[in-house]
């Protein structure tokens, strides 16, 4: 029959490495991205563009801030700022110790992006298949709209752009 490496290695005195990834998911079920998101609720409309959570370890919140007067002002809101958590993440209440700031201007910038990318990537409608019925229709309307142009980039790109404009109206 067959066994598991693990347990052939254990019996041959071998004591597993330590796992060196985290999931996204913690222990509580608590998933990080749910906190990104949300995080305009927390901290209000002005401070979600100098902000963002970085990551959460150890029961340390650390949060990216543009500019180092933006991360002295959250740390005199510390108490607000776990309790707004608190209040919109119940299964955080008593998790977030401290909070720690950390400056990093090109850094912000790249997450922000991200940020946005993701939210943009999980709120867009679906994309259907390009062999159905619907997407062919599209297809076959723009190749005779868009004959005439020579350019194939072009012409791709504005036959994209008609299928979008198809599909979401």
């Amino acid at each position: 029959m067959f066994k598991k490496l693990s347990n052939i290695l254990n019996n041959l005195g071998h004591r597993p490495a330590k796992k060196f990834y985290r999931s996204k998911v913690d222990q509580s079920g608590f998933d990080f991205l749910h906190l990104i998101d949300r995080w305009e609720e927390i901290v209000g409309e002005r401070l979600i563009k100098r902000t963002i959570p970085l990551k959460n370890q150890n029961g340390i919140l650390v949060i990216l801030t543009s500019h180092p007067a933006i991360g002295q002002q959250l740390s005199f809101m510390e108490e607000q700022v776990k309790k707004r958590i608190a209040e919109v993440f119940p299964n955080l209440k008593g998790k977030i110790k401290s909070i720690r700031y950390q400056m990093n201007s090109s850094f912000f910038e790249k997450k922000i992006e991200e940020s946005k990318k993701r939210k943009v990537t999980s709120s867009s409608p679906e994309i259907f298949h390009p062999y159905s019925p619907e997407y062919r229709q599209y297809k076959k309307e723009a190749d005779e709209i868009f004959f005439d142009i020579e350019d194939e980039e072009v012409k791709k790109s504005l036959t994209s752009l008609y299928i979008q404009g198809k599909h979401l109206n």
